[in-house]
C-alpha cells in the first residue's frame, strides 16, 4: 500500500500488471503488422499468473461488524449489503428495478444477470428483504432502482471501488481480508452446511455448473463430521477363539516363522567350502596371467583425451 498525500493507494498486483503487459503485447502485434515495429518482444513473456486469494465466508461477528459500520458510509451501500448477503446475488445485480420485485408472490427477477438476458432468472426474497423492499417502492417509486449510487471520492469511481475502500482501507473496520463478493461465498457456505440440494442452490445464485458452484463453498473437517458418522456399514464379525490358547500367531504362521529364523540363523552346509574354493581358484597361476593380461588389454584400449578444467581424462576404445 503506497501512501501519496493523505490518499492511500493499492499497489499493482503481479497478475495485474501480466494482464497491462499482455495488452501492451497486443498493441505492440498491430504495430508490427502496419511496419510500425519491427518486432514485438512482448509476445511470448512466459510469465505465469499467480493464483488468487481464496474468498473466505463470514462469521456472524464479522456481519455484525460490517452492519454497525455501515452506518457511517452512504445509505445505498447498506441497501446494497443487506439485498447481497439475503440473496447471494452480486454487486452489479443488487441495484434491481423494483418493477422487478413481486412483493405479492414474494420474488425478484434479475433481467440482465452476468451471462447477458438469456441468462435472466427469478428467486424467491426472504422474509427480511420484505420490509426493506417496501420501504423504497414507498420511498422512490416502482420505476427506480433499489438505490442511487453516490460516490465519495472521484465523481468516476464505481460502487466496487467504494466497497474496497470500505474493506481494505477501513482501519475502525479492520476486516482487510473480505471482499464485497464474500456475501456471495457466505450464501452459498451457508447453503451447504444446512442441507440445501446443490441443484437448489445453483438455482438460487444461477450457477451454470457444478464445477463453479463448488469454488463457491468453504466446508472445514467440522461441518462433514455429522455426515461422516451419518454413514452406516455392517459390523465387523467378533474374532473366533484360538484353540490352542495363544492369542498371538496362529499355528501356521508359526511353523513359518519357525522356517524363517532357521534359514537366518544356520547357514548352508557348504558355504565354507564354496569360499575355500574360491580362494584356491584366485591363487592359480593362469587365473593371475588372465586378470594381468586383461588389465593390459583394457589400458592398451584406453585413449587419453584433452584435460578438462585441468584434469586427465580417458575415453575407451570401441572393442574391435
Amino acid at each position: 500500500m503506497a501512501q501519496i498525500g493523505r490518499r492511500r493507494v493499492k499497489a499493482a498486483s503481479h497478475n495485474t500488471a501480466l494482464h497491462e503487459v499482455k495488452f501492451l503485447s497486443m498493441l505492440m502485434t498491430q504495430a508490427v503488422r502496419r511496419s510500425f515495429a519491427e518486432g514485438n518482444p512482448l509476445l511470448h513473456p512466459g510469465i505465469q499468473k499467480h493464483k488468487p486469494a481464496e474468498k473466505p465466508a463470514m462469521t456472524d461477528e464479522e456481519i455484525a461488524k460490517i452492519r454497525a459500520e455501515l452506518g457511517r458510509w452512504p445509505e445505498w451501500m447498506r441497501t446494497c449489503f443487506e439485498i447481497a448477503i439475503y440473496t447471494g446475488c452480486r454487486l452489479s445485480d443488487t441495484n434491481v428495478p423494483l418493477k422487478d420485485v413481486d412483493l405479492d408472490a414474494k420474488t425478484m427477477t434479475l433481467e440482465k444477470p452476468k451471462g447477458g438476458a438469456e441468462r435472466a432468472f427469478t428467486v424467491p426474497i426472504r422474509e427480511e428483504l420484505v420490509p426493506l423492499f417496501t420501504r423504497l417502492k414507498a420511498e422512490r417509486g416502482n420505476d427506480q432502482t433499489a438505490y442511487d449510487f453516490d460516490a465519495t471520492g472521484s465523481k468516476w469511481e464505481k460502487p466496487s471501488k467504494m466497497w474496497w475502500r470500505f474493506f481494505k482501507q477501513n482501519d475502525e473496520l479492520n476486516l482487510p481480508h473480505l471482499t464485497f463478493h464474500c456475501t456471495r461465498v457466505t450464501f452459498v457456505t451457508r447453503g451447504a452446511k444446512q442441507g440445501v440440494p446443490q441443484s437448489k442452490m445453483m438455482k438460487l445464485v444461477n450457477h451454470a455448473s457444478e464445477e463453479i458452484h463448488r469454488v463457491y463453498q468453504r466446508l472445514v473437517v467440522a461441518d462433514v463430521r455429522d455426515e461422516l458418522n451419518a454413514i452406516k456399514f455392517p459390523a465387523a464379525a467378533a474374532p473366533a477363539p484360538n484353540p490352542s490358547g495363544d492369542a498371538g500367531t496362529s499355528p501356521a504362521s508359526e511353523k513359518r516363522g519357525v522356517r524363517k529364523s532357521t534359514r537366518k540363523s544356520q547357514p548352508g552346509p557348504d558355504g565354507g567350502a564354496r569360499l575355500l574354493r574360491i580362494h584356491r581358484l584366485l591363487d592359480r597361476q593362469d587365473v593371475a596371467d588372465r586378470i594381468a593380461k586383461f588389465r593390459g588389454d583394457l589400458a592398451r584400449r584406453a585413449v587419453p583425451v584433452r584435460p578438462a578444467q585441468g584434469r586427465r581424462g580417458f575415453r575407451f576404445a570401441r572393442p574391435r
